[in-house]
């Protein structure tokens, strides 16, 4: 079976609104919703159990769960090949060139990873932030040979909301572009 990049994201921002209320009022930093993107790529991997066995294993700096290793998120199957690569980032709120800056750093992570999914999932500080930093991703990807990129998503979350399915947008580079990824 081949990798679902759309169902990845329904099943992703669907984890995000299980968890929405546990730490929007208890909220006092980033660390918070990284936790939260990490259970929600595990739940998303989980979801396509074809792709990502159910005896897979993830590393990522989360309560329970073995520390980080490459990236910041990682599901590898048994024999610890890593089967998706994911990088968060969430920038500086009071600098969109900042943001761009760090956003992509993290993305020249998770694109130079053999992983044959590679997701990055950031916070944009307005729209004209988030088409920079898509922008900026596409220029990157332009280097690349296709054949090595694998399957890449990105997940753009708006600094000035709240982390659920509503807010994220998703999307997947195909055909020299991102395609948007609807959450139907």
């Amino acid at each position: 079976m081949t990798f679902d990049a759309p169902y990845f994201f329904v099943s992703f921002a669907k984890a995000l609104d299980e968890t929405r209320g546990r730490t929007l009022a208890a909220k006092t930093h980033n660390a918070d919703d990284t936790l939260r993107v990490f259970q929600a790529a595990e739940a998303a991997c989980n979801a396509q159990s074809a792709v990502f066995p159910a005896n897979g294993v993830v590393y990522c700096n989360a309560p329970g769960c073995p520390r980080e290793f490459l990236c910041d998120f990682t599901f590898h199957n048994p024999h610890q090949r890593i089967l998706l690569a994911l990088e968060s980032e969430w920038g500086v709120l009071a600098s969109s060139k900042q943001t761009v800056e760090a956003v992509l750093f993290d993305f020249k992570k998770v694109i130079n990873m053999a992983a044959p999914v590679k997701a990055t999932v950031f916070a944009y500080v307005d729209d004209d932030n988030k088409k920079t930093v898509l922008g900026a991703m596409a220029a990157l990807i332009a280097q690349w040979q296709t054949e090595t990129l694998g399957t890449l998503i990105t997940i753009a979350c708006p600094w000035h909301d709240e982390l659920y399915s509503a807010s994220i947008e998703g999307f997947v580079w195909q055909h020299g572009e991102w395609d948007k990824l609807t959450k139907e």
